[in-house]
């Protein structure tokens, strides 16, 4: 059961044993959890000491009017892909910023952003009224925070071209994004709050386009925005969703994301070809249209240069007939990639079970699963609306009615809305979702994620089980899977095990099952070898 084994014992049987074998195995000291508590003491003992270069939001320079909210949250150090985003996004140019679920990506890109606003508005007092003191670096983080310990107000020096545009896939995440750079705001002096604004355009009522900075899906965006001359900066938040729909060339230019990073590349290059103009110097020279290739998308892009795309997403996948990482590359050739250890990996502080069940006991495995799976609040993913429905009306024999609810895209946005925030309350104890669910939501304390469906694909899977196990607490997760799933079932599991990444299971092609059958296979040849 620790390891994760499947089996074929009856729901109510094999569900049970596994929990059972679980919460005996937790009861046990361990070696790890031994080397966790002599670190808990060391990092008590030395709590009194300065903390590293980098070892926390002011070490990374980040501006102090920004601390007050990051501890308020109880955030004191920045992970990986935080540190890795603070210099790429002040540095101005593209970048790929990939981390696994529960890292604070929404938080790695929002810190920066606002940094480097704040910069352009705060000017020290010793400098004048020009702009032109050590806050108005953006590239410098040290520089601005310590510019920033006594500083004065001048005029905004904001242009109407520093914007930011927050792209997400869809309503519910609009609504998060949107609350993490408010809250931010928020806590900033009366001053800086005057001079800086979030807007979310998922309403479309009572929306301020001007707003320094927007949030919204793509279809609303270009909908509602002033047009790509007011966008500095341009935000691909779960950028392989976003991207999902243009890989068929013929149909690329209707889609709405690609709409709006044509037209803010073109705003850049006319822009270029204004000041290259201004300044009496030739044109740059993009090479004849035949001249294809890496090198030619390359020279095209650097006149680009007076606007920034950011992409994040927890999955890049780089195989199959949807390769999202090949098509950032040849719309961004010379974004700069960054990629966090864990990245497409299992979290470790996540433990997975899979049970394999026979169609008509998949609701009695569920609820032995609500039963003997882990207290406190639970994630039941189905894989369409039906399917959540039956979910929900099996989980009903365990959980209270008024304690469950169900979460999917015919649910009015409003009802939606309510439903997380009872669930974040803990007036309800889970919450039965489809695939909106899985993507970027910031689930708080979810202990428990069954997929009483199993996800179709490896991307699907790897976002659902990221539900739980955030910000390093631990969390569950029990796979439910019939017969037809199994090749992508123990190529996952195989995977996880073993703390390999599965990006080999990204493929959709239909010689995906050839491909497991055929790693196995080595596996087992590699294993017969070192006997």
């Amino acid at each position: 059961a620790r390891q994760a084994r499947p089996m074929r014992l009856s729901p109510s049987v094999s569900v049970s044993l596994v929990f059972a074998v679980a919460s005996h195995y937790r009861r046990q000291p361990t070696p790890r959890r031994a080397f966790v508590t002599r670190v808990a003491r060391t990092l008590r003992a030395s709590a009194s000491a300065p903390p590293p270069p980098g070892g926390s939001f002011e070490g990374l320079g980040v501006a102090p009017q920004l601390l007050p909210a990051l501890e308020a949250a109880g955030i004191t150090e920045p992970t990986e892909v935080q540190r890795a985003a603070f210099d790429a996004v002040l540095s101005g140019d593209d970048a790929v910023l990939l981390s696994e679920t529960g890292s604070g990506k929404t938080l790695a890109y929002a810190l920066p952003i606002l940094h480097r606003l704040i910069s352009k508005v705060i000017v020290d007092s010793d400098d004048g009224d020009d702009g032109s003191g050590p806050c108005g670096s953006v590239g410098d983080g040290a520089g601005v925070a310590a510019a920033m310990s006594v500083p004065r107000l001048s005029r905004s020096s904001l242009r109407l071209d520093d914007q930011v545009l927050v792209l997400v896939p869809n309503r519910d995440l609009c609504s998060q994004v949107h609350a993490v750079f408010q809250g931010l705001i928020e806590s900033l002096p009366n001053e800086l709050h005057r001079q800086l604004s979030v807007s979310s355009l998922v309403s479309e009522v009572h929306t301020d386009v001007d707003a320094t900075i927007l949030v919204g899906t793509p279809a609303v965006a270009l909908r509602m925005w002033r047009g790509p001359e007011s966008v500095r900066t341009v935000v691909l938040d779960e950028a392989d969703a976003l991207l999902a729909g243009s890989f068929k060339p013929a149909a690329r230019s209707t889609y709405p994301i690609e709409i709006l990073i044509a037209a803010v590349k073109r705003s850049a290059k006319e822009e270029a070809m204004m000041m290259a103009t201004a300044g009496n110097r030739p044109r740059t020279r993009l090479g004849p249209r035949v001249n294809h290739g890496p090198e030619a998308r390359a020279r095209r892009a650097a006149a680009f240069a007076s606007k920034q795309f950011l992409l994040v997403g927890a999955t890049m996948p780089n195989a199959g007939t949807k390769n999202a990482a090949e098509h950032v590359r040849r719309l961004f050739p010379l974004a700069t990639w960054h990629r966090a250890s864990q990245v497409h990996r299992n979290k470790r502080e996540l433990s997975h079970y899979f049970v394999r069940i026979d169609e008509p006991s998949r609701g009695e495995a569920l609820r032995q699963a609500l039963l003997h799976g882990p207290q406190g609040r639970t994630l039941i993913f189905a894989n369409t609306i039906d399917m959540a429905r039956e979910a929900f009306d099996e989980a009903c024999v365990e959980v209270a009615p008024d304690e469950i609810a169900l979460f999917h895209a015919e649910l009015p946005v409003s009802e939606r809305a309510r439903q997380l925030a009872a669930f974040a309350d803990g007036q309800l104890r889970a919450l039965v979702c489809t695939g909106l669910a899985s993507r970027g939501i910031d689930f708080v304390d979810v202990t428990h994620v069954i997929q009483y469906d199993v996800a179709s694909n490896a991307v699907e899977f790897m976002h659902r089980v990221g539900r739980t196990a955030r910000a390093g607490k631990s969390g569950v997760s029990t796979t439910l899977y019939a017969a037809d799933r199994i090749e992508l079932v123990e190529g996952l599991r195989d995977a996880l095990q073993a703390g390999a990444p599965i990006e080999h299971l990204f493929s959709r092609k239909r010689s995906f099952k050839a491909k497991v059958k055929k790693q196995r296979r080595l596996d087992l040849e590699q294993r017969d070898e070192s006997w």
